[in-house]
């Protein structure tokens, strides 16, 4: 519940895409016209709606007509048991246009029927949708509220880890002919993404600098991690076996940076160009990484370099130098700034990453010298460049290891799709974590 300065409620929304959404015993899916029998059974009980701000429903009729005009939008899901998907109660995610909200806000709705109450299922069905908000959606702020005297709906903004924003009196409240004193409560992703969330350890590997011997890093990298509610640290280079064993065995996720070119021998070949420019330690370092992080099903997620290098140690292998072996007119190495994307690739329909962003095409940055030219068995190519290049790259049978050709870590902080990248990455090394 959110007010506006004339203490008036705002009620103008619109709406979500249709989506369902699953918990460990429930089901969250769109209303529909058959589940009117079990609206009328339960909101008939003054102790559901009243609470809410709406009067108990007074026929069946009444509940048909409620569930056509306010429920069967997208904005707003049935709660439904598993065990029967019957409707116990509705929530939602609702955007108001009033300038109240931010185009990437929303408000957090609910009610459940009385005989469902006590067992905890109203904060388990707000947590996945306020999941469902800030990692599918983008959202950046959940708004929440509950009328005075209203302890079961402040309980569960508690327990979703709400915060107190404001208190407003006189709040008009139409439907029941008064007026109430109403507490607004706030969740930003930020806050979400600390709630009662293991910080997972997430190794990046590092550039090399081979005039100063030294180890380096892009801070992009690691901020982007940061943001994302990980915990990022730089791995040295070493090729001892048992010392990168126990590197793996402390991380719960792996990032494979950008940098040099792969060396051919990492995938039995020679250099056929004369162009090729490795790095000697990160070669005697990273394959080892990787077949350690593939055993113990570590999240892996590889960069352009890490894309590469991936596809070449799991059996595939590459253009050595694109603009000689395969010239194309679509620019594969930009000038700075590389904050901005110089090309389009197209989602497969069947990968990770179409689902991940509900979109068919995405524009991206590039700045690479390397790329696929044989995929790696196993793996499945989830964006395709204008000229047919695989630009990233999935293994199905594997928790999580993805990888792109291009650099979002460099894209503008304000691009939606390389947040929830990164985003997407650390929750499932933050899975890992709490799985171990």
């Amino acid at each position: 519940m959110r007010t506006n300065g004339k203490n008036v409620r705002v009620r103008r929304t619109i709406g979500l895409e249709k989506h369902m959404l699953q918990t460990e015993r429930l089901i969250l899916r769109p209303w529909e016209e058959s589940d009117a029998e079990a609206l009328f059974e339960y909101a008939k009980d003054p102790a559901v709606g009243t609470p809410a701000g709406w009067p108990p429903h007074q026929s069946f009729e009444e509940s048909r007509e409620i569930l056509r005009r306010v429920l069967m939008r997208d904005e707003t899901f049935a709660v439904c048991r598993k065990e029967d998907n019957r409707a116990i109660g509705s929530i939602s995610l609702k955007r108001d246009t009033d300038l109240t909200f931010g185009a990437d806000e929303r408000e957090l709705g609910y009610w459940l029927a009385k005989p469902f109450w006590g067992q905890g299922l109203m904060p388990e069905a707000a947590k996945e949708l306020i999941r469902y908000g800030f990692e599918e959606l983008g959202l950046s702020r959940i708004w929440a509220g509950y009328y005075d005297g209203n302890s079961k709906s402040r309980r569960v903004q508690e327990k979703c880890g709400f915060r107190y924003q404001s208190t407003d009196t006189g709040i008009d409240v139409p439907l029941m002919h008064e007026t109430r004193t109403g507490h607004t409560n706030v969740l930003t992703r930020e806050e979400w993404l600390r709630q009662g969330k293991k910080h997972p350890l997430i190794g990046v590997t590092a550039l090399y600098d081979a005039e100063l011997e030294s180890l380096w890093m892009m801070p992009a990298y690691l901020e982007r991690i940061r943001e994302a509610g990980g915990t990022p640290i730089l791995l040295p280079m070493t090729a001892d076996e048992s010392e990168i064993a126990q590197l793996v065995s402390v991380l719960d996720g792996i990032l494979f940076a950008g940098g040099q070119d792969v060396s051919p021998a990492l995938y039995e070949t020679t250099d056929e160009t004369g162009t090729v420019q490795p790095c000697p330690q990160r070669d005697a370092f990273e394959p080892t990484l990787l077949r350690l992080a593939l055993k113990k099903d570590l999240p892996v997620f590889g960069i352009c370099r890490g894309l590469q290098l991936i596809n070449a140690c799991c059996g595939g292998d590459l253009y050595q130098d694109l603009p000689l072996q395969r010239p194309s007119d679509v620019c594969h190495r930009q000038e700075r700034p590389y904050t901005d994307p110089v090309h389009t690739v197209t989602l497969t329909a069947d990968g990770g990453l179409r689902a991940l962003l509900g979109t068919e095409t995405l524009a991206v940055n590039s700045c690479h010298h390397q790329a696929i030219r044989t995929l790696a068995p196993g793996f499945r190519a989830t964006a395709i460049t204008p000229d047919g290049l695989m630009e990233a790259i999935e293994k199905p049978d594997a928790p999580f290891v993805w990888a792109v050709q291009w650099h979002p870590e460099m894209l503008s902080q304000s691009d939606a799709a390389s947040r929830k990248l990164f985003e997407r990455f650390v929750q499932a090394c933050r899975e890992r974590a709490n799985r171990a």
